[in-house]
């Protein structure tokens, strides 16, 4: 029996899963798809039904395995924010969760008003660390890519968990810190100010509030208040987190004078799917956000901005920072949600294996390392995020938790060398090659590699 008319129209938002679904090749250059029809309506079925397996997968793992579960309760307790309340980082007694108000808020609501971390400590080195947790621009996307309530977030952080790089291990470059966590829970990479009506099931449409961009100026406006200067200041973020960190550095920098500074990304090279970014910016409203030039809003309306174009700009217009990037060569979770977007806007796919992965990477970086301040550390596998999981204090060149070869850096190690401004090298692992390749992963790239950043 031949497919009908309807399962084809389906199948053609599910053509990329056929390759894994049926144990066929992947790799192959981004913008084709696998054209291959359905040989039965069974197959359709299957198809259909591994799709439900790769959303499920990437729910469990954005809110379970890429967070580290809080259970201690902070010993500052929770201060509200109000006109006789200013909660000063200076009458903390220990990590104190802080209530902004206003109009700031969670995607869904009912789990309590938006909150922010602060755990006090060395008043002149300032860590401002957002959090991961996915993205959501659609109904899809809101049902299985991002975490949607504060409780969710307060679960996943770093600063309540006791690991991760805003632990208290000795050799952490980081434990001196005092650390403003700003939690993650609106699923619009901090740029968002807008109430959406999404459906997650089969039940009516929500009315959710993405308000990022308003969170992050509660935040910021409480930094400001209580920093007027520091000798470190650290931007540091994981996942979406990574990207905040990215595109808020100069309005950061600006706010807080400071004598060195750093941005650290962790896990998000920026590979999307061609001339998909401003539309999911535009769902979110964030065209008009003033981190972008008159130029680059402009692109954003017209579907034509590029995130790594303006974080290569960010970058080449602060040479005295120092922009650290820290990504696996495979990243499973980077791959998905270039799919994921492939899907919900583009309505077709093309299969994101990890070589090509790694070989749209490092065109991105090749364009970041023309600015002497950029720096990589280039780690073996797939994994995602490095600094919100226990893994932190493992990883290396070698692998997540294999470490790096005698003589080399570990991961700390080199976040250390790039905080210090002591001169240090992009590092990874692989025979120095001149061509990209997108069915390889052990080599490096001789555009990225090699590089030493020491500062003058």
């Amino acid at each position: 029996m031949q497919p009908s008319a309807m399962h084809l129209t389906r199948w053609a938002s599910l053509v990329f899963v056929v390759c894994t679904a049926w144990g066929e090749s992947c790799d192959f250059e981004e913008g084709s798809l696998i054209q291959r029809q359905p040989r039965n309506e069974s197959e359709i079925q299957e198809v259909e039904e591994h799709f439900k397996q790769l959303q499920r997968g990437l729910h469990k793992h954005l809110l379970g395995t890429t967070v580290i579960g809080a259970t201690a309760a902070p010993k500052g307790g929770t201060c509200a924010l109000s006109g006789q309340q200013r909660c000063a980082v200076s009458a903390m007694k220990g990590t104190t969760i802080i209530q902004p108000g206003g109009r700031t808020s969670c995607l869904q609501q009912d789990g309590g008003p938006y909150q922010f971390v602060v755990r006090p400590g060395d008043a002149q080195k300032l860590l401002i660390s957002f959090q991961g947790g996915g993205a959501c621009w659609e109904s899809t996307s809101f049902k299985h890519a991002c975490v949607a309530d504060i409780q969710e977030a307060l679960s996943g952080s770093g600063l309540l968990s006791n690991s991760g790089p805003l632990s208290d291990a000795q050799r952490n470059p980081l434990r001196d810190y005092t650390v403003v966590e700003v939690l993650y829970c609106s699923g619009d990479i901090f740029l968002g100010d807008v109430t959406q009506s999404w459906a997650s099931g089969r039940g009516p449409a929500q009315q959710l509030r993405q308000a990022g961009a308003v969170n992050l100026r509660a935040v910021l406006q409480w930094v400001q208040k209580n920093f007027k200067s520091v000798t470190s200041l650290v931007m540091m973020g994981s996942s979406a987190g990574a990207l905040a960190a990215q595109v808020y550095s100069p309005t950061i920098l600006e706010l807080i004078p400071h004598q060195n500074a750093a941005v650290i990304s962790d896990s998000y090279a920026g590979v999307f799917p061609s001339n998909t970014e401003g539309a999911v910016l535009q769902r979110w409203k964030a065209c008009s956000l003033n981190i972008f030039s008159p130029e680059q809003q402009r692109a954003c309306q017209e579907s034509r901005i590029g995130l790594p174009d303006v974080v290569a700009k960010i970058i080449q217009e602060h040479p005295t920072v120092a922009y650290g990037f820290i990504q696996s060569k495979a990243d499973s979770f980077q791959r998905l949600f270039y799919e994921l977007v492939a899907f919900t806007i583009q309505r077709s796919f093309s299969k994101l294996s990890g070589p090509l992965f790694y070989k749209l990477s490092n065109r991105i970086f090749k364009e970041y390392n023309k600015h002497k301040n950029f720096l990589l550390f280039l780690v073996d596998g797939d994994n995602h995020e490095f600094n919100s999981q226990r893994i932190w204090n493992k990883a290396g060149i070698k692998g997540a938790v294999d470490g790096s070869p005698r003589g080399v850096l570990s991961l700390q190690g080199w976040v250390r060398k790039v905080l210090a401004r002591s001169c240090t090298r992009s590092l990874g692992r692989g025979r120095l090659t001149k061509r990209l390749d997108s069915t390889k992963l052990n080599y490096r790239y001789n555009r990225v590699f090699p590089k030493e950043l020491c500062w003058a």
